[in-house]
């Protein structure tokens, strides 16, 4: 990491205040094919068919989503779950991914198990 924690977004379906736990597109946790768990450093990067209506793209453009969420947490918390954040494509995503070798069912509870660290941005 290397200095300043970064806040990471992602667009999922709520349950209340929380994102909604599953292995289904959108939710926090991994499906069944996926490695890792996509993040934004920017909102208005996530794409727009996941992006929810509220949250504007850097054209000022809305999100197409209606059902989703934007929720974060930060990057710094994600240690004590043993993740981490991936390489990061410039101003876009990056994976959230185990910090050491773990297998697919063990990576889907460190994910699942950061539940509480999700907070619903307020824009």
């Amino acid at each position: 990491m290397g200095g300043q924690s970064r806040t990471l977004y992602r667009a999922m379906l709520p349950t209340g205040d929380s994102p909604n736990v599953g292995t289904d597109r959108n939710m926090l946790g991994l499906r069944p094919k996926e490695n890792d768990l996509s993040v934004y450093v920017d909102a208005r990067r996530i794409m727009q068919p996941i992006r929810p209506k509220n949250v504007l793209n850097v054209q000022g453009q809305p999100g197409a989503n209606g059902e989703t969420v934007l929720f974060s947490i930060n990057e710094d918390e994600l240690p004590a779950f043993g993740l981490k954040l991936g390489t990061v494509k410039p101003d876009t995503h990056g994976p959230i991914e185990p910090n050491d070798a773990c297998d697919h069912d063990e990576l889907h509870k460190r994910i699942v198990s950061t539940l509480p660290k999700w907070k619903k941005v307020k824009l």
